[in-house]
């Protein structure tokens, strides 16, 4: 990201930043249900910036979340890495004095 001028990397990271934000699980409900109302409106327009970098937040979410539906050897491979990331972090934020 070095090469990058100023609002370039600006951009970038405020994109990245959203589209991590957007796979926490205590706004999926509000999420999904807003997106699928501008689906089913057809008022998504990929064209729209705004639009794309929702699309990418979606798809995201989508593959964070799809771990339980893959096959049973693919799942178990990745789930006590996962568990164990949450628990890491738990401890992280419970250090910081955030609530856990």
């Amino acid at each position: 990201f070095k090469n990058l001028k100023k609002p370039d990397f600006e951009w970038i990271r405020r994109v990245i930043v959203k589209m991590i934000l957007a796979t926490d699980m205590s706004v999926h409900g509000q999420k999904l249900s807003s997106f699928n109302a501008k689906v089913e409106s057809q008022q998504l327009n990929l064209s729209d910036e705004d639009d794309q970098v929702e699309m990418c937040c979606m798809i995201l979410h989508a593959c964070d979340v799809s771990n339980c539906a893959r096959p049973w050897d693919v799942y178990l491979k990745w789930v006590e890495p996962i568990t164990e990331e949450f628990y890491r972090q738990g401890d992280s934020e419970a250090k910081a004095g955030l609530p856990v």
